[in-house]
């Protein structure tokens, strides 16, 4: 029985999480039809404009959310377990940057470690996930978004959070975004980075040290559907909308497949703090990063991936 619970949770969260945003926007035009709670949702909508910069300062954690026995039997589903290094120390007087790969359909790692229990690794920081702006204008799914501590990943947003003077956050953002889903295969490890240098510059311009962050089994949650022509309609969604489009396809076609998931802190690139970094910085640092995630996988594939001689750190 706890494992079917467990299941229904983690296909609840995939869900709700994945096309919560069309849910809303759905429910909110239907609403706009029915007299008596049109006007509901009008002051609800006034008031999403009001509290529109919450995302941009720091969220709206709240606790207990946090700690939700949802998310505890998510997690349990993918057996997920949240490892950094017993050598590496994080100040708690300094913010950080924890830069995650891949991101998968959706990124359970990054979830799992980010909402519930990443305490008991960094009990002395407050931890923010970051997701896209848009998901801040959706009724009702904002605020599942920010009482998780979710923030927006706009610039303005992540600076506030890791210019804190006192210390103590901890930003985490998929490099790879909504982009990479489309290569998210089981077995397959191809990651968007080449080109991806704002959360290097961000850096540089906070002085935050930079955190490889990897979730291994994250590829194998989903296999995806495709079909010819479904690029162009990806493409489409992509440009309009900034989502990633995808056919995920896993246990009974709409269940996350039960494996495990394991996410790695990478030990911190220290940065000196630049205001205004030049080119030659920004890729110095890049360079260092990107050495840093690729020795991080080769260091650990051998215990969490099935056919680690056969599999292969892709950049793209």
């Amino acid at each position: 029985m706890t494992q079917l619970f467990e299941l229904i949770a983690a296909t609840l969260w995939f869900w709700t999480f994945s096309i919560g945003f069309l849910v809303s926007i759905i429910s909110s035009v239907t609403i706009l039809f029915c007299p008596t709670l049109r006007w509901v949702l009008l002051a609800y909508l006034l008031w999403i404009w009001y509290d529109r910069k919450t995302s941009e300062r720091g969220g709206r954690p709240i606790p207990w959310v946090r700690t939700f026995l949802w998310w505890r039997l998510m997690k349990n589903y993918f057996s997920h377990k949240l490892i950094s290094n017993e050598n590496d120390e994080f100040d708690p007087k300094k913010n950080y940057l924890f830069a995650c790969y891949p991101h998968g359909m959706l990124p359970v790692g990054t979830f799992a470690s980010f909402v519930d229990g990443f305490r008991s690794s960094f009990p002395k920081h407050e931890a923010y996930t970051t997701v896209l702006n848009i998901q801040f204008w959706m009724p009702v799914i904002r605020e599942l978004f920010l009482s998780i501590g979710a923030v927006s990943v706009s610039g303005p947003s992540i600076k506030y959070l890791l210019s804190n003077e006192k210390g103590g956050n901890i930003v985490s953002i998929l490099i790879g975004g909504a982009d990479e889903s489309k290569y998210s295969k089981p077995g397959k490890y191809k990651i968007i980075l080449n080109k991806r240098k704002g959360f290097v510059k961000m850096a540089l311009q906070t002085g935050a040290p930079l955190v490889p962050v990897f979730s291994f089994g994250e590829t194998d949650v989903f296999d995806q559907v495709d079909f010819p022509g479904f690029g162009c309609i990806r493409d489409l969604v992509k440009n309009t909308l900034q989502v990633g489009l995808v056919i995920p396809k896993g246990k009974f076609f709409i269940c996350p497949q039960r494996v495990p998931v394991v996410t790695v802190v990478g030990s911190p690139i220290n940065v000196t703090k630049t205001a205004n970094p030049t080119n030659e910085q920004i890729d110095e640092l890049h360079r260092q990063f990107v050495d840093g995630i690729k020795t991080l996988f080769d260091q650990y594939k051998h215990r969490y991936v099935k056919n680690p001689d056969k599999t292969v750190l892709e950049i793209v």
